[in-house]
Formats: C-alpha cells, structure tokens, sequence
C-alpha cells in the first residue's frame, strides 16, 4: 500500500496491491478501481512507492527495483529496471525519490542506491539501531530523513551519508 499524490490518477489517491497482484486504487471522489497494471509474470511485490508520476516496486525476490510509468488511468506499459543489487533481496520497505532509493530490511538496516552505486546507511552514533524503519520523509534541505521507527517508539533522523542526527521519542 502506498500513497500517491498524482492528478493523473485524480489527486491524492491510495493504491494498494492485491495478493492477486492486482493494482487498485483509491481517491475520494471517485471511490475504488482496479488499475491497468503490466506487472509482469514471476513478479514480486516486496513494497511499492510512488515518485512523481511513476510507480517503484521493490521485488525482493529479484533483487531489483522496477519503474513503471503511467500509461492511460494506471501503469499499463511495461516496467524498466531501475535498481539490480543482492542487497535488495533483504529489502522489505522501499522509499523512492528523484533518482535514489533507500530500502530497510527486517534488522533494521538501510541501504542507499542510486545510478548503480548501493551503500549501505551505517547509523554511525546511534544509541539504538533502527528495529523496523517504516515511511521515510524528507527532511530539512532534503539532506536528511526522518524514519519512523514504531517498534522503538521514535522517529530517527539520518543524514544523506547514513549519519545519525537525532530522534525524537
């Protein structure tokens, strides 16, 4: 499930991915449908983001991340592969910006990848590690990130780098 700020889809909109691996959609308004969605054979859903436009999903299985762009009333036309790492078949939560990626996995570890390169995040000065690193938000100038971490009951801030900054409890 994820939400998606798109006029292309009607406004802000939540699309959720069935266990059918089907795509649907909801915007107040308009109420719930099913969406084109060109997910192709042997695909898994691990999580999914929106970006602009474009809809990412992280397939753990694969260890990749594909790209879809809208096409007609949903994402109709064939993904591209935008990410291809082993470090994404740990993935389990997936947040998507410009041209970058950040993935948690279930140790609470985040990984960073953008044009080929993947690192991954050290929380370097954190009195704790992240337990599940859930919705990850801009910060600031963008250079940092706010993870929610409900297990550990805070929200933790992480420089670009991977640096700890400071959270909030």
């Amino acid at each position: 499930i994820t939400l998606a700020e798109n006029e292309g889809l009607g406004g802000e909109t939540v699309l959720v991915a069935s266990a059918a691996s089907k795509l649907w959609a909801f915007t107040p308004g308009i109420g719930l449908r099913e969406l084109p969605f060109a997910r192709p054979d042997g695909m898994t859903m691990s999580d999914m983001a929106v970006q602009g436009s474009s809809l990412f999903v992280l397939d753990a299985n694969a260890a990749t991340i594909s790209r879809f762009h809208p096409s007609g009333d949903g994402f109709g036309s064939a993904p591209a592969v935008v990410a291809d790492d082993p470090k994404l078949a740990a993935g389990r939560r997936l947040y998507a910006g410009e041209d970058e990626f950040v993935t948690s996995d279930a140790d609470g570890a985040l990984h960073w990848f953008s044009e080929g390169v993947a690192i991954e995040l050290a929380q370097s000065g954190i009195d704790q590690r992240l337990a599940a690193a859930e919705s990850r938000q801009a910060m600031g100038t963008g250079r940092e990130y706010g993870f929610a971490d409900p297990g550990a009951n805070r929200i933790v801030v992480i420089q670009y780098v991977g640096t700890f900054v400071r959270q909030y409890q």
